[in-house]
């Protein structure tokens, strides 16, 4: 849900300018209003996972999703829009965490590969289909139509967990430190309010630069004060552990890539090779598909070759067929270019799948709320950063009189090289880690 209803709305965004008589960037306000929603949660969702259950919170979560989607549709104003998008982000961040924390607190080792294939693929997915969907909706003047996409989902996923959903709270998880959890969300508000909305439609860039200091410290402050509580918030002495820490920021680096991805490829096509709008957002669409057909093969994969071998390849050849979309032009098919983009998109959901799973292996059930907490986080951050690298990288191109083909490469180029940077944390990997989820 939160992977569809978060790009959707990208196409649509003019269509609500003119609805609402706004001014042409106004819209812009409700990408950032969802993203900071997204962040602003994740701090307690942990600890209120813990608190009050699991299941509980899921229900919660899946309630105001569809409320805040419907509130959204109805919306007389940007004003109301943008609070409603607010609202809806925040409860779509919640999803994802709380699910992998009960799938590591109560699965089988054997059976964590399946299930955080099933929960990773969709998302990928649904970021890449969302735009088309969009911008057909937008085509047909039904642009609130965007907002309800993802209710009938969130409908059913209210039985479904209600039904099977286990409670998983703990008892010992201590009482809410509320100068921690505002330290916590103003953080993640600052860093995804900073990282964001740093684009050439944006703020200026000196604003952007004070929220990402103010999250820098405010950050700072929030892990210090954790670290010294027996009841933290975020157990950040998760990261002690080998496999999830080099996981961690092997997964921050290589998200610059999934996170990038669609803004580099949507200027590409469109002002690098002159594609109309259709023909980009369907090349673009086309490569979603890769995230589903991996879904099968991701287990046999993993088990024939291990974990960390399939994080090198995979990883690899991810930066690789980044790049090699970076050299495609007009005297390409545009069924070869479709083609790269499915290969890129296979390979990259399946290295999300794998280095998802593998954080977990060594860590003990208690310890999963944080983990999974402190995967969103790098999750949420390092997509913000990666549309910030390939804009600063685009933009300086730009400044300097490059023509738009040089433009679009050298945001694949900034991309790629911050996303190879990953595989030197995959390979101080242990040869063995792993073993036990296979």
């Amino acid at each position: 849900m939160q992977g569809l209803d978060s790009t959707a709305i990208v196409p649509a965004l003019p269509r609500i300018a003119e609805a609402f008589q706004a001014p042409e960037l106004a819209p812009h306000i409700l990408l950032a209003a969802y993203f900071i929603g997204c962040g602003a949660s994740l701090p307690v969702i942990g600890w209120a996972s813990d608190r009050f259950g699991a299941r509980r919170v899921l229900l919660v979560a899946i309630a105001v999703f569809v409320l805040a989607g419907i509130a959204s549709a109805l919306a007389p104003g940007l004003m109301w829009l943008t609070a409603s998008r607010f609202v809806q982000g925040a409860a779509a961040a919640t999803l994802m965490p709380v699910a992998r924390m009960l799938a590591v607190r109560t699965a089988p080792p054997q059976a964590l590969l399946g299930i955080i294939t099933a929960l990773t693929a969709p998302a990928m997915a649904g970021q890449t289909l969302g735009p088309a969907l969009g911008g057909l909706l937008a085509a047909h003047e039904a642009w609130r139509g965007i907002f309800l996409v993802g209710v009938p989902f969130a409908v059913c996923s209210l039985g479904i967990v209600a039904l099977i959903a286990p409670d998983a709270r703990r008892e010992d998880c201590g009482r809410l430190d509320w100068v921690a959890m505002v330290m916590g969300v103003l953080a993640m508000t600052a860093a995804v309010a900073g990282l964001g909305t740093m684009r050439d439609d944006g703020p200026p860039v000196y604003i952007c630069a004070a929220f990402v200091a103010l999250a820098a410290g405010l950050g700072t402050l929030f892990v210090r004060r954790n670290l010294a509580s027996d009841t933290p918030l975020i157990d950040f002495r998760v990261l002690a552990d080998p496999t999830f820490r080099r996981c961690f920021r092997g997964g921050l680096l290589f998200r610059l890539l999934v996170g990038g991805t669609p803004f580099v490829l949507a200027y590409h096509f469109q002002s690098g090779l002159s594609l109309d709008a259709l023909t980009s957002g369907l090349l673009i669409t086309a490569s979603g598909a890769g995230a589903l057909l991996v879904k099968p093969f991701t287990a046999r994969i993993i088990g024939h070759l291990g974990y960390r071998p399939t994080l090198l390849w995979a990883g690899g050849a991810s930066v690789v067929l980044f790049l090699l979309v970076a050299f495609a032009d007009l005297r390409w098919p545009l069924v070869l270019i479709a083609g790269v983009l499915v290969a890129g998109s296979f390979v990259r959901s399946l290295q999300v799948t794998t280095f998802g799973t593998l954080c977990y292996a060594d860590l003990p059930a208690r310890s999963a709320g944080s983990a999974s907490v402190l995967s969103s986080i790098a999750q949420q951050l390092s997509h913000a950063l990666g549309v910030a690298i390939a804009a600063g990288a685009m933009a300086a191109a730009s400044v300097a009189g490059a023509p738009p083909s040089q433009v679009s490469l050298s945001g694949f180029l900034a991309i790629a090289i911050g996303t190879g940077l990953c595989l030197p944390v995959f390979w101080r990997l242990s040869k063995s880690a792993g073993s036990r989820l296979l």
